[in-house]
């Protein structure tokens, strides 16, 4: 069975040509930064160009071919000579690099290595400076694709030893030609990840996001926020915290969009009643809540308390 993982990837075509006519002219850069959006697809061309540059099928333009023993392990993730870091608890910590140089030290006969490090904005100090003289004293058959959400969010010392490439979300069009016949808000409340389309179409995932809605009313609207139990259970777990409060991005968006008479750029358009419930609230207030919430979102990623956040987001912002 064919395992080229090119072929699942939707979009992002003039990165991987980009990439492909690289590694064909040997020219691809021993440290790349890919950045843009969680979920658009980054860690599957990270692991496509992986493929590309193990494929024991030379010399043609159809590699990677898909079927040969390389190919298929490293569509399976069991290649050995490709290395995964992700971080352990909020960072990538020192035994996860020296693990990386363990790797690159191994023997491997002349094939190429790849190490792809995702989340490698959450690098500690300790592990960056780790790997600092490999990334700029690369051996020639090393390979490195850092994956991050932006390129400022990586120690300066790494991003200017790496080739930033940026990933973009998919276009709405590009979504509903992929998951058509779906309510509008769908597509347009995914912004361009098809992981964001499979979980807000499921029952639950449309359930959670009503949920969120009557949330944030609770907490724009109850004087006795901090004092009421029904919304804490919400927020213990930490995934279900960030999707809520990225729903709440959304809103507060929405609620200004909609201050402005632009009703066509309106995510959530079936909501528009409870949107326009929220326009109380003045742009300036809006604004400085937005900017709280998104450092909120960062805070709950480095396993902070969710419900201690949401506490100090009410004191500053709605309490009465």
């Amino acid at each position: 069975m064919m395992q080229n993982l090119k072929s699942h990837i939707h979009g992002h075509q003039a990165q991987i040509i980009q990439l492909e006519e690289a590694v064909g002219r040997q020219r691809l850069p021993h440290a790349m930064l890919f950045t843009g959006p969680e979920s658009i697809g980054k860690k599957m061309v990270a692991y496509a160009i992986a493929q590309k540059l193990l494929c024991e099928v030379k010399d043609t333009p159809n590699t990677p071919c898909g079927v040969c023993p390389s190919c298929v392990r490293v569509a399976k993730h069991q290649s050995e000579n490709v290395l995964f870091i992700e971080p352990v608890g909020q960072n990538i910590k020192v035994d996860q690099a020296r693990h990386i140089i363990e790797f690159l030290n191994l023997s491997n006969f002349g094939r190429n290595r790849i190490v792809i490090i995702d989340q490698a904005n959450l690098f500690n100090p300790q592990a960056a400076n780790s790997i600092l003289k490999i990334l700029e004293e690369p051996n020639e058959n090393v390979f490195f694709i850092l994956i991050a959400p932006e390129a400022e969010s990586m120690m300066r010392t790494i991003r200017s030893r790496s080739q930033v490439i940026r990933f973009n979300p998919l276009s709405e069009a590009e979504v509903k030609s992929i998951k058509p016949g779906l309510p509008d808000w769908i597509y347009k409340c995914s912004r361009g990840q098809l992981n964001a389309v499979a979980h807000l179409s499921s029952p639950e995932g449309m359930t959670k996001r009503i949920q969120s809605f009557d949330l944030l009313d609770l907490f724009w609207n109850e004087a006795h926020f901090l004092n009421s139990s029904s919304w804490r259970s919400s927020f213990k777990d930490r995934e279900e915290a960030q999707d809520i409060i990225k729903n709440w991005i959304h809103v507060m968006r929405d609620v200004l969009v909609v201050k402005l008479n632009e009703w066509g750029s309106v995510l959530n358009i079936d909501q528009l009643d409870r949107i326009k419930k929220f326009t109380f609230l003045d742009n300036a207030k809006i604004n400085v809540f937005i900017s709280q919430l998104l450092k909120t979102q960062k805070e709950i990623q480095g396993y902070a308390d969710s419900t201690l956040l949401v506490e100090s987001l009410w004191v500053t912002h709605a309490r009465k």
